[in-house]
């Protein structure tokens, strides 16, 4: 998965701030929603699979209330 991230041109400090100001909401549609540079990619960014985006955004959780 992590490899699928990188992938697509994301960086973790992105994935931190999209959390930090959009929320789950942000964070799952950045995910799990084509990158708007490809107009006519229908791929998920990374993915769709609910229980991946569950488990990706129970990380950035952790991560922000150790702080």
């Amino acid at each position: 998965m992590t490899e699928k991230i990188a992938g697509s041109g994301l960086n973790f400090d992105d994935l931190r701030r999209v959390f930090a100001e959009f929320g789950k909401k942000g964070f799952f549609a950045i995910l799990s929603k084509p990158p708007t540079s490809h107009q006519q990619s229908t791929k998920p960014r990374v993915t769709k699979t609910p229980r991946i985006l569950s488990s990706i955004l129970t990380y950035f959780e952790r991560q922000q209330h150790e702080q």
